[in-house]
C-alpha cells in the first residue's frame, strides 16, 4: 500500500470514529503529506460525500491553503447536488476567499430551481452568495447588492458588508441616512466632536 492510499485509508477511518470531530482534529495536527488530495477524493466519490460531506468541507476549511486550493476547485465544477454546492459556497465564504465573479452567476443560474425562482420573481439570493459576490472583488456586482439594502425580506446587514468590501461608496456613503434612529434621539446622526 502507497504513502497516498494509507493516508486514505487513515482519513477514511477519522470519518468514521465514534467521535469524527475530535479523530479529523488529531490527523489535522498531525499532518501527513496529501491530506487535502485524500479529501477532495472521498469528497468526489458520491458515496462518501452523502455520508460525510459536511465533515470533508470542514476538514479541508481547517488545512489552510492546500484545503483552500481543493475547495475552490470543488466549487467550480457544476456535477455537485445543489446542497454539496451550497455547503462548499458557505465554506469557501467563511474561509474569506475569493470566487470569481463568472462562477458565482453560474452559481446564482444553476442554483436549485425553487431558489432560482425566487431570484428571477425579484427575492434575494441566499446569504452565502450575497457574502461571496462581496468577497469577488468584481464591482458589478454593486448595482444588485445595493437593490438590497431597501428590501426588507433581503439580508440587508450582509448586503451592505458586501458593498463595503467592494469598496462601492456610492452605495455606502448615503447609507446612514438611511439608519434607524435610536429611541429617544432627535437626529440621525451623532453630531461629530471635529465640527
Amino acid at each position: 500500500m502507497g504513502e497516498h492510499d494509507t493516508v486514505r485509508v487513515r482519513l477514511r477511518a477519522a470519518l468514521r470514529a465514534d467521535d469524527p470531530w475530535s479523530a479529523l482534529h488529531a490527523l489535522k495536527t498531525d499532518r501527513p503529506d496529501r491530506l487535502a488530495e485524500a479529501a477532495e477524493e472521498l469528497y468526489r466519490s458520491d458515496t462518501d460525500r452523502a455520508a460525510f460531506g459536511k465533515y470533508l468541507t470542514w476538514f479541508l476549511s481547517a488545512l489552510g491553503e492546500p484545503g483552500d486550493t481543493v475547495l475552490l476547485r470543488l466549487f467550480a465544477e457544476s456535477a455537485f447536488p445543489a446542497d454539496d454546492r451550497r455547503d462548499l459556497l458557505r465554506t469557501t465564504v467563511a474561509r474569506g476567499l475569493r470566487l470569481p465573479a463568472d462562477l458565482l452567476r453560474t452559481y446564482a443560474d444553476d442554483a436549485p430551481a425553487s431558489d432560482a425562482e425566487a431570484v428571477r420573481a425579484g427575492h434575494p439570493p441566499a446569504p452565502e452568495l450575497v457574502d461571496a459576490m462581496g468577497l469577488s472583488g468584481d464591482p458589478s456586482f454593486a448595482p444588485r447588492l445595493g437593490a438590497l439594502l431597501s428590501d426588507p425580506a433581503a439580508p440587508r446587514g450582509r448586503a451592505a458588508l458586501a458593498l463595503g468590501r467592494l469598496g462601492a461608496r456610492e452605495w455606502t456613503v448615503p447609507m446612514p441616512d438611511d439608519c434607524p434612529r435610536r429611541p429617544g434621539s432627535t437626529t440621525r446622526r451623532s453630531p461629530s466632536p471635529w465640527s
